[in-house]
């Protein structure tokens, strides 16, 4: 009886022993774990970026599997990603809360990310809250400084000096955002006018037949149904550029500025034009600048004057209708000019004492390779500063493509933005002026005409 006792007291001894042995075992297996996590995480180093484009899907994607890549190839390094509108929830000022932070991180000289979004804008904006236009010189990188950047990028790219002057005589980022301003139209509401829109190679002529059209199915259409011509016209500079398409269509080159005789004729004729277009039904009902994108989308509107970039605001908030916008050339008179309007854009910034200045330079230099390039083409549709070896044809293209290919085609290196009254007068217009007054009836052709010309 007593053996069994010890037996069964013996036992239970060696049960508990082994219960014990194996939560120890258990707990430095997972100790083992962590740790073996913090050493992984500790080794790596950690590039902060406070990105853009959360809301842009296509974007959005092109930079987070971007990143994916870069992080598989540079196992050292980890990528965290805090985009812009997480910092106040979505509000409305996202943009001057980030400048803030920009401003306050230099004020301060304590750097807690690495990589910034900035803009020309946005530049501009710090500048004034600094009161030092050339901050971006002490405080960023210079990208030019790199042999790399200089073959990565296309060459009138560094043949523009308003790339350098926008942030203060450096290139601040990747110019990988190009922008074509087009008359994006919605292909549903051309089907219910009943015409065939000319995507390129749009006169003037054409136009004003799209309009006419509009009145014609206006005058029997359901309130509900009738169709706006343009939407976000009174926006700031668009109609101007209509207007400085219709008046560099009557030169061949702008090698030297023209005598001022021929360049006042150019311009008077495209300021009539544009009050040609005014004595329409669907230009009076119009919507005005930014109050209604989404009418482009559902199809109350046939033309909306816009930059590239457009096409992925639309698409964030319905992807299926967006499908329907194609974009077309600014019109002409006869046939296209020397310049049409555009530009390339830097969107990220790397701080010059950033805590991991080399690694971020090192994932701004992999956002220029040509496989990024490539992709950026295929999946966002804008076009970019970046060399692309994949040569661009007619085939397997879609609308918006074929759109960035014929301007690439048709005007080579001469896509830049330009001051209209600089490029013919060769001296600076000290009144700005909006062709909008034209267009809708607040002033006329002559009156602007002798306002804003006949005094240079």
């Amino acid at each position: 009886m007593k053996h069994n006792y010890c037996q069964k007291l013996s036992h239970l001894f060696l049960l508990a022993l082994l219960l014990l042995l194996f939560c120890c075992s258990g707990n430095k297996q997972n100790n083992a774990i962590i740790t073996s996590l913090d050493s992984v995480h500790q080794n790596q180093t950690q590039i902060k970026w406070i990105c853009n484009w959360q809301n842009r899907e296509s974007k959005r994607n092109l930079i987070t599997s971007t990143v994916k890549e870069f992080e598989i190839q540079h196992q050292d390094v980890a990528v965290l990603i805090k985009y812009q509108e997480e910092f106040c929830g979505g509000c409305k000022n996202v943009g001057t809360l980030i400048q803030d932070t920009i401003v306050s991180m230099i004020q301060s000289g304590k750097y807690n990310w690495d990589i910034i979004p900035l803009t020309a804008n946005g530049y501009k904006n710090i500048a004034d809250k600094l009161d030092d236009k050339n901050w971006g010189q002490k405080y960023l990188v210079n990208f030019e400084d790199y042999p790399w950047f200089k073959e990565s990028h296309i060459s009138q790219v560094f043949e523009v000096p308003e790339y350098r002057e926008d942030f203060g005589g450096i290139y601040a980022g990747p110019m990988i955002e190009g922008r074509y301003y087009g008359l994006w139209y919605n292909a549903e509401s051309a089907k219910k006018i009943g015409i065939s829109i000319k995507n390129i190679g749009m006169t003037f002529d054409d136009m004003l037949g799209y309009c006419q059209k509009v009145n014609e199915y206006n005058k029997t259409a359901k309130d509900s149904d009738k169709i706006t011509f343009f939407s976000a016209y009174k926006a700031k500079d668009q109609v101007n550029d209509i207007l400085n398409n219709l008046i560099l269509s009557q030169f061949s080159d702008l090698n030297s500025v023209p005598d001022k005789k021929t360049s006042l004729a150019a311009v008077y004729k495209s300021l009539k034009a544009i009050e040609e277009l005014s004595k329409n039904s669907a230009i009076n009902n119009s919507v005005k600048a930014n109050v209604d994108f989404i009418s482009s989308i559902q199809g109350k509107v046939l033309f909306t004057i816009q930059v590239s970039s457009w096409y992925n605001q639309c698409e964030s908030e319905d992807k299926v209708k967006t499908l329907n916008l194609i974009p077309a050339q600014m019109p002409v008179f006869e046939k296209p000019g020397p310049i049409y309007h555009g530009s390339f854009q830097s969107v990220w910034a790397v701080f010059k004492n950033a805590p991991h200045k080399d690694q971020a330079v090192e994932l701004m230099k992999y956002f220029c390779t040509n496989d990024v390039a490539e992709r950026w083409l295929s999946t966002t549709y804008n076009p970019t500063g970046l060399k692309v070896k994949m040569k661009s044809s007619d085939f397997g293209q879609n609308d918006i493509e074929k759109f960035n290919y014929s301007i690439e085609h048709t005007y080579g290196e001469n896509i830049k933005n330009f001051d209209i009254v600089k490029l013919l007068f060769g001296k600076e217009n000290k009144e700005k002026f909006d062709a909008t007054q034209i267009l809708d009836g607040s002033v006329s052709a002559d009156e602007f005409y002798k306002k804003y010309f006949l005094t240079l």
